[in-house]
Order: structure tokens, then C-alpha cells, then sequence
């Protein structure tokens, strides 16, 4: 039979007790056969010898579908592991080489730019826009220069594959304002020239003669018409103030029609019906009665639509509809989306419709624009001198229910104008600077799993099947590490590899080739 021996120490004197808890059921403490210390329950455990693992761990069980590699980076996501992120796809970023555009077509597969030629004729340069390359397809006389004088060249964006060029020209003692609107081949690049509209004018004095040619997109894309502000100034008496819109579907000829002044109030608007409305700030909008083809009683409406001085990124859902998709800075300083109703000649908030993207901005935040199909949508946006896109997925209502990653586009100070393809969830995001830069944007989800890191995967499994995911400690299972560098989750692909590359997403320090301390 073993005996047990309890001994004192004959330097100490303190007295150790051995109490009983309050209890009525018999224990028996069974001693391990070994020798050793009994760790206490203010221990730290620095003494204790064998562990299985230098890291804390748990087993998950991994989702339906997919399958995890030992050394993966785990997310977590319904209480399964396996999933990730699934951010869109970027395309190569294309730059132009010596030129930048001044509009591209509503798909984002042309680009174009206007000046003025050494001849002082105005020019159009078309550039076809694929995956891989951006290719000048040449240049195209918009219209001639007046007698003795160079002339303006200016563009802006109709719809569809349809631009209008324009600009002034003056030597005294004649002036000449031109118009015309052109169409490129989506395909080919090849631009087709409409007739130029024209006006003279003749000054009586070198001194005062002015002009002025502004043009407005009225909503061409739903309403097909464009607004004009053109003045002149002859030197005598009085000051010559034209307001025209005109149309540009059909043929490419432009014919004007006379309008009311306030036409100039509603430079991109939105067509509403028998309206165009266009925010001015807070909850004030402009408001017109439109026919189509002239504006009249032009007046202001409050809204529901508060944010302080931003103005909206607008999308429409459905053409010729009247509800609308916002996206803006509210006074809270939120990232935010909310869904409008026009109707009985103001702009309602669809009730339940606010969906917050980001709680708080950044100082030098930028809007871009929100585009997209029915049920998911793109917003692009600057903050931190960089450039960001985030999906959005809508309901039949068109109501923003939730978002997918969102991915930087470029350490470009400025948003994208982005431009849908049409089909396929293909998108082109475009950045003006000293060059033309575009790049090709694929959605693959416009609602995904967040980013949710708990630790990493010690062993391979496949769907079902319960893995060991260390959470905290030494993680092993990776190769090629570099002893001593910080590793992060690579962002650029979310698919559980890690990167040297700061990432906002630290997993840890790498203590040998195949190990990080998380």
C-alpha cells in the first residue's frame, strides 16, 4: 500500500490548512503519479511542461461549400468557417500616355477630347477603351474656325453614345458662337458630325464686346435635351441674353428653341414627370414645369432630403421612372443611402429607406457617383487621398439592404466617375488627371461576408468537417515567412494568404519560416 506524507518545512512558519467546502457528498482528490508542483489558481502557467501546442485553440466547423488549408487565415462568418470577403475585381489600370478626356460615352468604352488645332479648327480625338489598352482612333474637324479667328472647343456628354462640342470665337469686329453634336461608334470609334449651329454677331466697340456659351444637361438621358445659355455683347446697347434647349435625339442636327431664363437653374437635373428638379442645399430644391422642350414657374420646394451643402450622387433605377437612389453625407456626418419618390410635385423620402455605408468620413472626403442595375449598385467616393468603390444590393423597393467591400481603386486624390457597361456587372472607373486612367471594375458580389479574423486553420478540411483553428499563441502551417516581419490578411484577393504589404489587417510577427506569433 502507498502512503501519503504530509511534511513541514522546519524554516518556515506559517501554517498551511487544508479546509473541506460546505458540502454533504464525498470527493476523492486522486494525486498524479508523478512529481511536480500543483499549479494554484493565481498561477500563470509559465512552469506547466507537455502541452500539445505552443497556441490556444478551437475547433469550427467548416460551411457548406467550402473547404479550408492548413495555415489558412480563418473568418468567421454564421458561426462557420470558410468563407471570405469577396471584394470586386480590378482590371489593369490603363493610362493614356500624353492625353486626358473630357467625356466618355455611357458605357465607358469610348473616350474623347476636344481642342483646337494649329489651323485654329476644332478637333475631336476618339479613343477606344478595352481591357488591356487604350487606343487613339484619330482625330475628326467638328467645325471649322470663323474668318481671321481661332475658335473654342469645349465638350460635354449627351447620352448614349452622343457628345456636344462647342466654343466661341471673336476678332472685332465680328464674334461667332458654334454647336454641334457628334456620335462615336462604340465599337470602331469612328465619329459621325452633325450640322454646326451658328451665330454672328458684330461689335461696335473693340473695348466692351463679350460673349458667353454655357451649356446644361437637362436629364438628356431621359429627357433628350439639352439647355443653352448664350450672351453676347456688341458694345452698344442692350446686352444680348438667349436661353434655348434643344434636342438631341434622332438626327444630329441641332435646332433651338427659345425657353425661359430659368432653364439655367437646372443644369443636371433630374427629369420628374412634367418637372425637372435639381438640388440647390439642405432640404431646398429648384423645381420647373417642363413640356419637354421649355421650362416655366420655377420655384423652390422643401424635402425630406437633409445634408447639409452636399449635393447628392443621384441613381435612377428604372428609366422613366421617378424614384431614386441617393447617396451623401448627412448632417451627421454619415456615409449614407436613402430612396426618393417624386410624386404630387415633391421628392419624398421612401420611409425605412436610410441604409448607413460608413459611420464617419474622412476630413477630405470626396462623393463620386452611384450607378448600377436594379439590384446592386456602385458607389465611389474619396476620403484619406485615396480613391474607394462600395457594392450595394437593393430590394424590390430600390432600397439599399446591405453592402459588399469596400476596395480602393487607386491612391488617386479624387472619386472615379464610373461608367456601367451594361451587362455582366462590368464596370469602368475613370480618373482625369494629367492622363486619361481607366480600369475595369467586375463585381462578383454586391453583398458580402464582412471581414471577420479569428485565428489560423492548423489543419486542412473540407465542408463539415471540424477543424483546429489557433486563435491565440504561435499559428504554424504557413511557408516561405520571413523571421522577424509583420504579416498581414492580404486584402487584395481575401482568400486567407498573408502579405508584407500593410494592409490595416495585422495577423502577426513571423517567428520562423513557417510560424507567427498572432
Amino acid at each position: 500500500m502507498s502512503k501519503v506524507k504530509i511534511k513541514g518545512n522546519a524554516s518556515g512558519t506559517g501554517v498551511l490548512t487544508i479546509e473541506a467546502p460546505n458540502t454533504n457528498t464525498d470527493r476523492t482528490i486522486t494525486l498524479p503519479d508523478s512529481t511536480g508542483n500543483i499549479l494554484m489558481s493565481d498561477g500563470d502557467g509559465s512552469n506547466l511542461t507537455g502541452l500539445s501546442s505552443s497556441a490556444l485553440s478551437r475547433d469550427f466547423t467548416v460551411a457548406t461549400g467550402k473547404s479550408v488549408a492548413n495555415g489558412e487565415i480563418v473568418n468567421l462568418g454564421a458561426g462557420t468557417i470558410g468563407n471570405h470577403p469577396v471584394p470586386p475585381t480590378l482590371g489593369t489600370t490603363l493610362t493614356e500616355g500624353s492625353n486626358t478626356f473630357y467625356a466618355l460615352n455611357e458605357t465607358g468604352t469610348v473616350g474623347v477630347r476636344a481642342y483646337t488645332d494649329g489651323s485654329g479648327n476644332a478637333q475631336i480625338e476618339s479613343y477606344l477603351i478595352s481591357d488591356s489598352a487604350i487606343t487613339s482612333q484619330g482625330a475628326t474637324q467638328a467645325y471649322a474656325k470663323p474668318s481671321n479667328t481661332t475658335i473654342e472647343a469645349s465638350i460635354i456628354s449627351a447620352s448614349g453614345n452622343k457628345f456636344i462640342v462647342y466654343g466661341r470665337g471673336y476678332s472685332y469686329p465680328n464674334g461667332n458662337t458654334r454647336m454641334v453634336i457628334i456620335e462615336v461608334n462604340p465599337s470602331t470609334g469612328a465619329v459621325t458630325v452633325g450640322n454646326v449651329w451658328t451665330q454672328s454677331y458684330s461689335s461696335n466697340n473693340p473695348n466692351y464686346s463679350s460673349s458667353s456659351l454655357i451649356l446644361y444637361n437637362l436629364d438628356c438621358a431621359e429627357s433628350g435635351r439639352m439647355g443653352v445659355y448664350h450672351y453676347y455683347y456688341d458694345g452698344s446697347t442692350p446686352h444680348s441674353y438667349n436661353y434655348y434647349t434643344f434636342s438631341t435625339s434622332g438626327t444630329n442636327n441641332i435646332s433651338t428653341q427659345t425657353t425661359d431664363s430659368s432653364v439655367r437653374s437646372y443644369a443636371d437635373s433630374l427629369e420628374a414627370g412634367s418637372y425637372l428638379i435639381t438640388p440647390t442645399s439642405g432640404a431646398t430644391w429648384n423645381r420647373c414645369n417642363w413640356d419637354g422642350v421649355d421650362v416655366s414657374s420655377h420655384t423652390t420646394i422643401s424635402t425630406g432630403y437633409t445634408t447639409g451643402a452636399e449635393t447628392p450622387a443621384v441613381f435612377r433605377p428604372i428609366s422613366g421612372t421617378d424614384t431614386y437612389l441617393f447617396a451623401f453625407k448627412n448632417t451627421s456626418g454619415q456615409l449614407v443611402t436613402e430612396t426618393y419618390s417624386f410624386s404630387g410635385g415633391n421628392l419624398n423620402k421612401v420611409s425605412g429607406s436610410t441604409y448607413i455605408i460608413q459611420e464617419s468620413v474622412a476630413s477630405d472626403y470626396e462623393l463620386g457617383n452611384l450607378i448600377g442595375t436594379t439590384t446592386g449598385v456602385l458607389l465611389s467616393y474619396m476620403e484619406n487621398s485615396k480613391s474607394y468603390i462600395i457594392p450595394l444590393v437593393l430590394d424590390a423597393n430600390y432600397i439599399a439592404t446591405a453592402q459588399g467591400i469596400k476596395t480602393q481603386l487607386s491612391a488617386t486624390a479624387e472619386p472615379a466617375t464610373m461608367h456601367y457597361s451594361g451587362a455582366s456587372d462590368i464596370y469602368r472607373m475613370f480618373f482625369n488627371g494629367n492622363t486619361a486612367i481607366v480600369r475595369k471594375v467586375t463585381v462578383s458580389a454586391y453583398v458580402s461576408d464582412s471581414l471577420n479574423i479569428i485565428g489560423v486553420a492548423q489543419e486542412a478540411g473540407s465542408a463539415g468537417a471540424s477543424v483546429s483553428v489557433a486563435t491565440d499563441g504561435v499559428a504554424s502551417g504557413f511557408t516561405g515567412l520571413t523571421a522577424g516581419a509583420d504579416y498581414y490578411y492580404d486584402t487584395t484577393v481575401y482568400d486567407g494568404t498573408v502579405t508584407t504589404t500593410i494592409t490595416g489587417v495585422l495577423i502577426g510577427k513571423a517567428v520562423s519560416t513557417t510560424e507567427i506569433l498572432l
